[in-house]
C-alpha cells in the first residue's frame, strides 16, 4: 500500500535575508498543516548545527529536508539534502557536488524574470548546450508556485523540451511570510502529467522552438560576475 507523502521542496526561514519567519513556528506551521516533508531552502545559506539540535531535539512528526536555494549567474538552483553551503556558484560544480554527495538538483520557479533558469536562458542568451547539459543532471522543475507572474511563453529549444518533458514535476509555496503557503503540497513522486500545473507549465509558460544560441563573450562575463560576488558575499 501507498502511504502519500506531502511534500513542500521549497520554503524559507529567517536564515533567509528576505525572511523573517523562526525555524520552529515554519516547521509547526507544515506539520499542522499535515505536511510530511519539509525542505528549507533559504537563499544561500544551509541549516546550521544548531538549527540541526534544534530540529532534532523536537518531535516535529515531520521529516526536515536540508537545502540550499543557490544563487547562480544563471537564476536561482536548490540543491536538496545539502548540509554545506557550496565553495563556488558554477553549474558545473553544483552537478560535481550532487554526483559526489548524492543532492538533488531542484530547479525553482524556471520562468521568473531575474531568478528563473528558463527566463534567463532566452532573456540574456545564455548557450542553448550549457542550459541542456544542466537538465540531465535534474531531478525536479517546479511548475508552479503562488508567486509566478509570467505573462508571455519562454521559447525553449527541442533538447531542453524533452529533458523538461523527463523530470519530475513539483510545486512548492516558495513561502517567505506566515501567510503564503500553499496548503495543497506535492506528492514526494511529483505530479503526474494530467495534473493542471503541468498542463499549464507546458501550454502557458513555455513554447518549442529553435533556439541554437551559442556561447558569447557577454554570456560568459556574467558567469564570472556571478561567481566572484557569490565568493564575495560567502566569505565576507
Amino acid at each position: 500500500m501507498n502511504i502519500f507523502t506531502k511534500v513542500e521542496f521549497h520554503c524559507h526561514t529567517a536564515n533567509s535575508f528576505d525572511c523573517d519567519i523562526p525555524l520552529l513556528k515554519r516547521i509547526e506551521k507544515y506539520r499542522d498543516n499535515g505536511f510530511t516533508h519539509l525542505a528549507i531552502t533559504d537563499h544561500d545559506v544551509v541549516l546550521s548545527k544548531a538549527d540541526r539540535a534544534l530540529i532534532n531535539s523536537e518531535n516535529t512528526l515531520i521529516k526536515i529536508i536540508p537545502g540550499i536555494e543557490v544563487s547562480t549567474h544563471i537564476g536561482h538552483i536548490i540543491l536538496l539534502g545539502c548540509n554545506h553551503r557550496p565553495f563556488i556558484n558554477s553549474l558545473f560544480y553544483l552537478v560535481f557536488l550532487s554526483k559526489v554527495f548524492d543532492y538533488k538538483i531542484y530547479v525553482p520557479h524556471p520562468c521568473r524574470k531575474g531568478t528563473g533558469l528558463l527566463y534567463e536562458y532566452v532573456v540574456n542568451k545564455i548557450p542553448t548546450w550549457y542550459i541542456a547539459w544542466f537538465f540531465q543532471y535534474v531531478s525536479y522543475v517546479e511548475v508552479w508556485n503562488p508567486r509566478d507572474t509570467l505573462k508571455d511563453p519562454l521559447e525553449v529549444d527541442l533538447s531542453i523540451w524533452r529533458s523538461l518533458e523527463s523530470l519530475m514535476w513539483t510545486v512548492a509555496s516558495d513561502s517567505h511570510f506566515d501567510d503564503d503557503t500553499y496548503d495543497g503540497g506535492c506528492p514526494m513522486v511529483g505530479l503526474a502529467e494530467d495534473d493542471e500545473y503541468v498542463k499549464r507549465f507546458f501550454s502557458q509558460k513555455i513554447k518549442l522552438s529553435e533556439v541554437k544560441i551559442p556561447l558569447t563573450l557577454r554570456a560568459f562575463l556574467r558567469y564570472i560576475k556571478s561567481a566572484l560576488r557569490y565568493t564575495y558575499r560567502r566569505y565576507a
